[in-house]
């Protein structure tokens, strides 16, 4: 079953968003994908 139009774009913000969240407050060197995807909610797979 496909996903629903505009669900990759969702996705995408999810990560941005816990991303952004991480850096700002880890520093980009204390942070990694798991760390970013596990706050999206997402596995480091969806990546």
């Amino acid at each position: 079953m496909p996903y629903p139009k505009g669900h990759k774009i969702k996705v995408r913000n999810t990560i941005v968003e816990s991303a952004a969240q991480a850096f700002r407050t880890h520093g980009i060197h204390d942070v990694s994908v798991p760390f970013i995807m596990k706050g999206a909610g997402l596995t480091h797979g969806a990546a």
